[in-house]
């Protein structure tokens, strides 16, 4: 019986102690979770601060890659243009070509027709 008191004792105690360390577990956890999520806050500022020093500093190659590219546009744009100009003075050409047959055919036939 003397052992039934002592055992109740230390069951109190060690359930005290238990509650006590679930509380220190807890403040401990709630000042860990407080400081990470502050890390995390100035973290995200930082890579924040860094991504615009990144995208300032991307700019002028940013700049020069589409002045390229409207360069490059420009000396298609010409040499497309170029090219139909060549293609219609051929097709001119031609056209031409084919109308003085026909041109001199009829100046003959009034030539003829006049000499009748």
């Amino acid at each position: 019986e003397k052992l039934k008191p002592a055992s109740q004792f230390v069951g109190g105690k060690a359930i005290e102690v238990s509650q006590v360390a679930a509380q220190w577990a807890l403040e401990a956890s709630i000042v860990l979770g407080k400081h990470a999520v502050s890390r995390g806050h100035d973290a995200s500022i930082f890579l924040g601060k860094k991504g615009g020093e990144l995208a300032v500093q991307s700019w002028p190659h940013l700049v020069d890659a589409a002045d390229g590219a409207r360069h490059l546009a420009v000396e298609a744009s010409s040499a497309a243009a170029g090219s139909a100009s060549q293609v219609l003075a051929a097709s001119v050409e031609r056209l031409l070509g084919c109308m003085a047959p026909i041109e001199e055919l009829q100046s003959s036939e009034d030539y003829e027709s006049d000499e009748h």
